[in-house]
């Protein structure tokens, strides 16, 4: 014992003291005896006093410690409260100091008072009474109460802060403890107008007496430090919390104090603030201590009630009013709960759920088995309402299953299972459907989940609706094969073959085996003994490993990219994360790596990465455990017992060279020559390589991880295959020469990953050297001159990283760049951007040509981020540089805005109008002329992109507007200005950023307003602005965070601008408010962070502005329009979305009010603020369809939680509106609004005696709209109260159904169908139809409204349409009204439109002459024809389509009704006749109608297959006619598509003549080139694409011999839709190679699977990769086997990138130069084509050839190559003469890819030659230098 104590007190007090060393000691000391303990506590006291003297910081962290230990430790504290609470008095004060590590010592004082004051004090109840010790517990309460009204109180705090006050304020009261906590709240409430700032003599508790406490808590005005003092309150769990007394004097019973505190707690929640979250959490805490206080009361006996304080004659809380399940009213918790499912604060929706659960708990606590009874009643108005499309059904959903049971809720409510499937057709309704899911698998048995789910799973596998199917692979089945694992097997069983199949089956594997489930094993005898094993226990029904991988392999190529990354998510991802790579696995992935890397979609790709990721930490970690198994040493090993290992690990060669054969294939994936995807996908795998070996320290720098160094060091020595491509901790030798030629990319993402990259490899054996990096720091430094900005931030950004990499190295920027002049680089770079100034100052356009300012200004900005270049500079310094660069900024922006506006009559006062700038430029550029400025403009780098571009398809009308574009001196100029305010911008945020703490307030100030405000403030460019606003928002960012006491500058520039505006001072912005709008969103969506009060102010300021009259004027804009725009940019940022609740409902009516302001700039500004709000309102957009159910909120929702606007919205609709009534007998209506009714769909027509007026006022449509975004709501929402206001919405709604004006008609129709409960609707259905009964007695406009109702009520309700009665009435209805002798057309068209939904004949009566100029006789005639056609047999059909074909009025019917109902008629005898009829009229070319009759044409051979009737010569010359695009280009794409067919199903012998069938494929080639051109449209494309998967195969393979023009237009047109940009056109041209597959014998197809295991079939279609290698094999074999050698000189062609382009070769050369601004466009026309990777394939293809067929191959039949190689040889002259000057060609991407071709050409024909055994003159030969990046050697012949 005595050992226990003399090592107690030293370890309580060592440095490494926490709560585990605490509670060991309290356990030892727990038999200590009464002396010993006496001596401890002494002991304990004097060292914390010592330690409180030497470090009051550690002291109170001890003393929390303390506070958690038992009785003994806590006496010890007790003798030093009074000093401990004083020391926290002075650290809570620091909450209002903006300093850092004063705020991290409040965390550490409160945790301190709350130890002692809920832990200590009750001990020690006689200390209390000391006065000295209540004196400074009042001044901890004044401390505490101060920082709970601050709006500095961190989250994580605010909990603790709030009960230590409460529990301090019990403590110091000797009276009423109640009562002293309502003079508490009264104190709060009072103190959060002082925030803090009054004296502790004004924070003494008032003197108040309460009458009712009831009452008094209805008068609270909720806030955040209210909430949080109850949210203290409950928290302390106070035992006076649960005791009564009797209150007034007509109190019948005692109540508790938790009973009369309720109204506050629902004011709390219902009110919509910020505080929202912390309202609820108070709301269930209160629920957790009315269950303690109910379960107390069952406690109580008769000799306890003294104890408890409780009584007999209470009622259990649960019988309670406010806690009834079936109350009528809505002042219950239920329907609080009920109407917050779908609360948009973040986390309400998680406290409800269990506010919710605590509720059902409560009653079940008063009667066992109730909760169970209540959750079924609450199922049963869920089930019943079938509200799926209503978030708000699934939460209570799953509670009411948890409490009911899975398998009993599924017997009564079979509906269930499929009810909960209408949850995945959304996102916002998946995950909540799936929680649901989840309960209802943890409670259900396998068999009964095959009864209600398989059925429903497997549908929904195989959904045509993709989002279904994805969320039941990611969300269902994962919890699915968790539940039951064995039930994978059967769901592959039931997989179809099809691509959705496909995507299923792979997912369910990928699923399995990521669980453990599937266990595959490379091993063939371990899979063979696991197969003996289940077939002896009889379980030898498990998928074999072969088939399998033969099922992952025909997936790995599917053209369904999903499909592919589900295939290759199963070969990454497994269950244990260090599972070996298979020897298959390895083949595979390497496969797919190689045709998978330059995919162009951005989710693909992330999943590529995610399951590399995944791969890469499988090698590494199979690597390091397999060489730790066999004892491997780095020091003991040499090359030969290296060798011996990995022979005798299988397993580790396999992932060592795999990994090996990734680090090279990466690099070799990183050259310039790939497209961008491949570049940037390369660089992220190659980063997430490094990031699995090396970590970052604690300084920065990156390395090699000490647990993985030997797996690195084997790979080491191991992956050295050549000196020059030795690997050394996973870089090759030119890694940092290619990622530094990544930095200079034109591509952003390609830059920040290749510096990202590089700083992970700064301190790596491969690093730059001295002399490299001289030359890429003058390369950089180069760049930034560059006018084109990618360029110069290109060069900027290699600036930035050499430099790091030099201090990296210990090099010296000074010496390297011979800055003598200058101390530092930062120096060097400020006087290169003042030099630069000045020179722009006297030459503008000259500067933009050859040195603009951006490029030095952005290296500048990036170099002063960078820690190695400026800790040296002192505080002085710093303050003297950031001067200097402040005073250089500000000239730079006044300048360039001064510039912009030197043509505007107000100069740069106003922000010019894009005109004035226009004028401006011209003006400066003329002025620079005069002093003369010699060069080209662009410069000779520059040139070389102005390449000669074709006129194309989609160009060809855009020629004249071209004409017209801006001079290339306009684009430098302009550019050039932007470009540098966006500079300016950026690196006042840097520079502010990295510098905070030595600027001073002042500084910081001008940088903010002479920099980044005036550029939002005084220019329109949105390039300009939008760069301002992300500088903006970086220091809103810098100065509002707790390491600045900056923060009231941001306070000060919004309000100066309020103030501004606010003045009617003039402003002229325009684009929505443009830069002051980005401002004030930017400053409140940072705000909220530090305080709200600022977008609390700046709201209610800018609602104030809005309300303002104004004149207004055409050439400035108005304050309250600016005001809109402001507000709806605030409204519009998400992250301000929770704290704008609370003002929706004003912002809504000042809408409203604005709506019907004499000022079109106003409403305009009104709509677009409304149409933001209304969003916010009732839920952001779930779907694209604007007026879907899946976008709408509940009315109770609505209802209870913007109540004010619900009446105002009610008030408005049955007062007269803001504007005067207007009906149709207005008398002074003009002229024109009298025509404009006349041509309204349906006239009024006001039956005598109806008095009520209809209103026409611009609010009403709005306030309709948002009212029609509403929905019913689920069963448990519903009540009385909810009712009644429904039904008045729904009587003022209705009344507006016969509203002249068809929009107001249509919007109420919604409104009232959303506004019903599902309950009444069969009975708003049959009011409706008893309404249209009335037909003759009512007017036409409410026949339409209603008509309109019933529409909606059948599209809403689908079931309804079941009803037979229901639909037999409304029939029998709408039949009277279709044959009604005084129709109107437009409520005809619309009743037989409801009859087609009902599934019902429609029979009109006797004919009626139509009156043509009615409203809706058109569409009227238009839906009677195509009835008629509906009606007619297949035996008349040939007749009447002919009839109606000839008859001109019924033409275009006809055609759209063919095209519709094709597939029906696809055997029909009468086709032909209509095809040859179709063809007759084509010969007719003066009097056709061509789109409609070429369409239909189409669509019959189409769905044929086959051409019928061979066309006349006359038909054909017309075709031609049509080809050569005499008719347009849209005509010539439709008849492409029908010749194609001719192409296919007409031989040779069958056309008119041999001439018109050659000038058809000429022009059919010729078309085909042309429109599958990379600049062609895409539909154009398309019809391209279409053309040759139909005609190809015939053309190339079936007829004649073609033409070789003709033969090359085709096959290059089908290479350039394989390489398309679009995939979707890349995908249409699979098809192309798959027609071709076709022809085939089967042998040649894939392998398909295992018939036992999985289906046969496979997926034949492949991605377009695949089909490109596969489209050049068919044509070499295709060439081989025939023995057409033409053929194998296109695929020569190919392979020596010397073939011409479609456009090109279709104008037989001729092409026309159009200019291209060079800043604007890129490198290549086509940026996904990659001519290096299609030379490979062909070349590679081209020899197997002639490899395979070398002994029936004779030279003599390829004599071509000798013509091949003069070509080649004149391409190798001219890289010759280009590359003897600069061979290093990492920076001239279209010359390396020149020179990668011909490199392959070179040696593909070398290789021929051998093949043939010739000799052939190369006279130029090129090769790669090994041992440098990019560089080329030349070989002396």
């Amino acid at each position: 014992m005595d050992t226990i104590l003399q090592e107690a007190v030293p370890k309580l007090f060592g440095e490494d003291v926490n709560q585990k060393i605490v509670r060991r000691i309290s356990k030892d000391l727990e038999n200590l005896k009464d002396s010993d303990q006496e001596l401890l506590v002494e002991e304990i006291s004097s060292n914390f006093r010592k330690l409180l003297n030497d470090d009051p910081g550690k002291a109170l962290v001890t003393a929390t410690l303390l506070t958690d230990g038992n009785h003994i430790l806590k006496r010890g504290l007790s003798p030093c409260v009074e000093e401990v609470l004083k020391v926290c008095c002075i650290k809570i004060d620091s909450l209002h100091v903006a300093d850092s590590r004063k705020q991290s010592e409040f965390h550490i004082a409160v945790k301190a008072v709350y130890g002692i004051v809920q832990y200590v004090l009750p001990l020690e109840t006689e200390i209390v009474q000391d006065l000295a010790l209540q004196h400074q517990l009042k001044a901890v309460c004044v401390s505490l109460l101060r920082a709970v009204v601050s709006n500095k109180l961190p989250s994580d705090c605010s909990l603790i802060v709030s009960t230590s006050l409460c529990i301090t304020s019990a403590l110091l009261c000797t009276r009423d403890v109640e009562l002293n906590f309502l003079k508490l709240i009264c104190v709060v409430s009072q103190a959060q107008t002082l925030k803090g700032k009054s004296e502790d003599s004004e924070w003494s508790l008032p003197d108040i007496e309460i009458e009712e406490l009831k009452e008094f808590c209805r008068g609270i005005t909720p806030s955040l430090p209210i909430v949080l003092m109850f949210y203290g309150l409950f928290n302390s769990n106070a035992t006076w919390l649960y005791s009564s007394s009797g209150r007034g004097s007509d109190s019948e019973m005692n109540t508790p104090f938790l009973y009369e505190v309720h109204p506050v707690i629902m004011k709390m929640c219902k009110s919509a603030a910020s505080y929202t979250f912390q309202a609820f959490q108070v709301l269930h805490m209160w629920l957790v201590c009315v269950r303690k206080y109910g379960n107390l009361l069952k406690e109580v006996e008769c000799d306890k009630e003294e104890k408890t304080g409780c009584s007999l004659k209470q009622q259990h809380p649960a019988s309670w009013s406010i806690f009834m399940l079936q109350a009528n009213d809505s002042n219950t918790i239920f329907h609080l709960l009920n109407s917050n499912w779908e609360n948009p604060a973040k986390g309400v929706s998680d406290v409800v759920y269990t506010c919710m659960s605590e509720l059902l708990e409560l009653h079940d606590d008063r009667q066992p088995g109730q909760a169970k009874v209540l959750a079924s009643n609450m199922l049963d108005a869920l089930v019943t309402s079938a509200a799926w499309t209503s978030k708000s059904t699934y939460p209570p959903l799953g509670l009411a299953i948890s409490f009911v049971g899975a398998n009993e809720a599924l017997q009564q409510h079979p509906v269930l299972a499929n009810g909960l499937t209408e949850s995945l057709k959304v996102n916002h309704l998946a995950s909540a459907g799936t929680n649901v899911y989840k309960i209802v698998l943890s409670q259900l048995s396998v068999n009964a989940w095959h009864q209600h789910f398989l059925h429903i799973i497997c549908d929904g596998l195989h959904s045509q609706e993709r989002m279904i199917q994805q969320h039941i692979l990611t969300l269902w089945l994962p919890p699915t094969l968790r539940q039951y694992g064995s039930v994978y097997q059967e769901l592959i069983a039931l997989c179809r073959d099809c691509s959705s199949g496909w995507l299923a089956r792979m997912a369910i594997l990928r699923v399995a085996r990521s669980l453990g489930v599937l266990d595959l094993e490379d091993n063939s005898d371990v899979e063979l003994e696991r197969n003996e094993r289940q077939e002896a226990s009889g379980g030898g029904n498990g998928m074999k490993t072969e088939s399998v991988m033969g099922c992952v392999e025909s997936a790995l190529c599917c053209i369904d990219e999903v499909v592919r990354g589900e295939a290759l998510a199963f070969l990454c991802c497994t269950q244990k994360g260090s599972q070996p790579i298979s020897s298959r696995e390895s083949e595979l992935l390497r496969e797919f790596f190689q045709w998978n890397m330059n995919i162009d979609s951005a989710p693909f790709r992330q999943s590529i990465i995610k399951c590399y990721k995944a791969l890469v930490i499988r090698l590494r970690d199979t690597c390091h455990a397999e060489l730790k198994k066999s004892g491997y040493k780095a020091s003991d090993s040499n090359a030969s017992s290296r060798s011996a290992l990995l022979e005798n690990l299988p397993v580790l060669k396999v992932n060592c060279e795999f990994l090996i054969w990734l680090v090279h294939f990466l690099h070799d994936n990183l050259t310039p020559e790939g497209n961008y995807q491949r570049r940037i996908l390369s660089l992220q795998l190659y980063r997430e390589t490094l990031l699995a070996f090396y970590e970052s320290t604690k300084s920065g720098k990156y390395s090699i991880s000490v647990r993985y160094a030997t797996a690195c060091g084997f790979i080491n020595a191991i992956g050295t295959f050549e000196a020059v491509h030795k690997i050394v901790d996973l870089t090759l030798p030119w890694t940092q020469e290619i990622l530094l030629t990544l930095c200079m990319d034109e591509m952003n993402d390609i830059r920040e990953e290749a510096e990202w990259t590089l700083k992970i490899l700064e301190y790596s054996e491969n690093s730059l050297c001295y002399s490299d990096a001289h030359l890429w720091l003058l390369r950089g430094l180069s760049m930034c001159d560059s006018p084109k900005a990618s360029t110069a931030e290109s060069g900027a950004t290699l600036v930035k990283v050499v430099t790091s990499a030099c201090h990296a190295r210990g090099h010296d920027i000074t010496t390297m760049l011979k800055l003598s002049d200058f101390q530092s680089l930062l120096a060097f770079l400020f006087y290169r951007v003042k030099e630069q100034f000045e020179a722009a100052q006297d030459n503008l356009l000259q500067a933009s040509q050859r040195g603009p300012i951006h490029g030095s200004l952005m290296a500048l900005g990036y170099c002063l981020c960078r820690d190695v270049l400026t800790t040296t500079m002192s505080k002085g310094e710093v303050l003297e540089f950031m001067t200097n660069l402040t005073d250089l900024l500000i000239d730079i922006i006044e300048y360039m805005l001064s510039k912009l506006a030197c043509a505007s009559p107000n100069g740069s006062a106003f922000a010019p109008s894009f005109a004035e700038m226009g004028e401006s430029i011209e003006m400066i550029i003329k002025e620079c002329e005069s002093k003369g400025v010699e060069g080209n403009p662009y410069g000779e780098e520059h040139l070389q992109h102005q390449e000669n571009v074709d006129i194309t398809v989609e160009e060809e009308e855009e020629v004249d507007i071209e004409d017209n574009a801006i001079s290339g001196n306009h684009q430098l100029i302009l550019a050039c200005c932007w470009q540098t305010m966006k500079a300016c911008c950026a690196v006042t945020s840097m520079s502010v950023t990295h510098w905070i703490r030595h600027l001073s307030e002042s500084l910081v100030e001008k940088l903010l307003h002479g920099v980044v405000v005036r550029v939002l403030t005084g220019t329109r460019h949105k390039g300009a602005m939008e760069a301002a606003r992300a500088s903006y928002g970086q220091l809103c960012s810098v100065l509002l965070s707790s390491n600045s006491n900056l923060g009231h500058l941001i306070y000060k520039q919004v309000n100066e601008v309020l103030d501004h505006i606010e003045s009617g001072a003039q402003t002229s912005v325009t684009r929505r408010a443009a830069g002051i709008a980005m401002m004030m969103q930017v400053a409140c969506g940072a705000a909220p962070r530090t305080n709200v009060d600022l977008i609390n102010t700046t709201v209610l300021r800018l609602i104030r502005i809005s309300q303002s009259e104004y004149e207004e004027q055409n050439t400035v804009d108005a304050s309250p329009v600016l005001a809109l725009h402001m507000l709806q940019s605030l409204v519009l940022h998400a992250p301000l979305a929770h704290h704008l609740l609370l003002h929706l409902p004003a912002i809504t009516s000042t809408c409203l009010q604005a709506f019907i302001n004499h000022s079109w700039a106003l409403r305009n500004a009104a709509l677009q603020l409304y149409g933001a709000v209304v969003p916010r309102m009732v839920g952001q957009k779930k779907v694209r369809d604007d007026s879907s159910v899946l976008n709408s909120l509940t009315a109770p929702e609505f209802l209870a939680r913007h109540p004010s606007l619900a009446q105002s919205l009610l008030k408005m609709l049955m007062e007269p509106g803001a504007l005067e009534e207007e009906t149709l007998q207005n008398k002074e209506s003009s002229s024109e609004s009298e025509i404009m009714e006349k041509r309204s769909s349906c006239k009024i027509s006001c039956v005598p005696g109806d008095s009520m007026s209809i209103k026409v006022s611009s609010s009403l449509v709005p306030v309709l709209s948002l009212l029609a975004r509403l929905s019913p709501g689920t069963g448990l929402q519903q009540n009385a109260e909810v009712n009644d206001i429904l039904q008045c919405y729904r009587t003022e709604t209705t009344r507006l159904l016969e509203s002249p004006i068809h929009t107001v008609r249509r919007l109420a129709s919604l409104a009232v169908v959303a506004l019903t409960p599902s309950e009444d609707v069969l009975q708003l259905v049959h009011s409706h139809v008893e309404l249209l009964e009335r037909q003759g007695k009512i007017s036409n406009n409410q026949t339409h409204g209603s008509l309109l109702t019933l529409t909606n009520i059948l599209t809403s309700y689908p079931d309804i349409q079941n009803n037979s009665t229901v639909r037999e009435k409304i029939t029998l209805t709408l039949l009277s009204l279709i044959n009604s002798e005084h129709r109107c057309y437009v409520n005809t068209v619309l009743a037989v439109r409801i009859c087609q939904l009902l599934k019902t004949d429609v029979n009109f009566g006797k004919s009626v002459a139509i009156h043509t100029a009615h409203p809706g006789a058109a569409e009227y005639c238009q839906l009677l024809s195509k009835m008629k056609m509906k009606e007619v047999t297949s035996n008349e059909m040939r007749e009447c389509l002919i009839s109606w074909i000839s008859d001109h009025d019924m033409e275009e019917i006809c055609f759209d009704y063919m095209q519709e109902h094709i597939g029906q008629y696809k055997n029909s005898p009468w086709l032909k006749d209509i095809e040859k009829l179709l063809w007759e009229k084509l010969e007719h070319h003066t009097t056709v109608r061509w789109s409609p009759v070429l369409n239909t044409l189409y669509s019959i051979i189409k769905e044929q297959g086959y051409v019928t009737h061979t066309p006349s010569k006359d038909s054909l010359k017309t075709v031609l006619h049509l080809l050569k695009g005499y008719h347009g280009v849209k005509v010539a794409a439709q008849t492409l598509r029908v010749v194609s067919y001719l192409f296919k199903c007409i031989s040779c012998s069958q056309w008119p003549n041999t001439e018109i069938r050659t000038e058809i494929l000429s022009a059919f080639s010729s078309l085909v080139s042309k429109y599958a051109a990379p600049t062609s449209t895409e539909d154009y494309r398309l019809a391209a694409s279409d053309a040759l998967r139909v005609a190809l195969r015939t053309l190339l393979f079936s007829g004649p011999k073609l033409q070789p023009l003709y033969c090359e237009q085709l096959v290059y047109a089908c290479v350039e839709l394989l390489q398309d940009e679009d995939s979707t056109i890349r995908d249409s041209a699979c098809h192309i190679v798959e027609s071709l597959r076709k022809s085939r014998s089967q042998n040649l197809e894939r392998v398909s699977t295992e018939i036992n295991d999985l289906s046969s079939e496979t997926i034949n279609l492949l991605h377009p990769n695949l089909s490109l290698r596969e489209y050049f094999g068919l044509l070499a074999s295709w060439s081989a086997s025939r023995k057409d050698w033409a053929f194998l000189r296109i695929l020569w062609r190919l392979s020596s990138n010397q073939q011409q382009s479609p456009a090109i070769s279709s104008r037989d050369g001729e092409s026309t130069l159009k200019p291209k601004s060079y800043l604007f466009q890129s490198h290549t026309m086509n940026l996904y084509k990659e001519p290096k990777h299609v030379s490979i394939m062909t070349s590679e293809l081209l020899l197997k050839v002639l490899k395979d067929h070398k002994s029936s191959i004779q030279y003599e039949e390829c004599v071509w190559l000798t013509e091949e190689c003069q070509q080649l040889n004149k391409q190798g002259e001219i890289l010759h003469h280009q590359l003897s000057s600069s061979p290093v060609l990492a920076l001239q991407k279209e010359l390396l890819v020149a020179v990668s071709t011909y490199i392959l050409a070179y040696e593909t024909l070398l290789q021929i030659s051998t093949i043939f055994n010739v000799q052939l003159d190369l006279a130029f030969p090129i090769s790669w230098n090994s041992s440098k990046f990019c560089t080329v050697d030349f070989k002396c012949k």
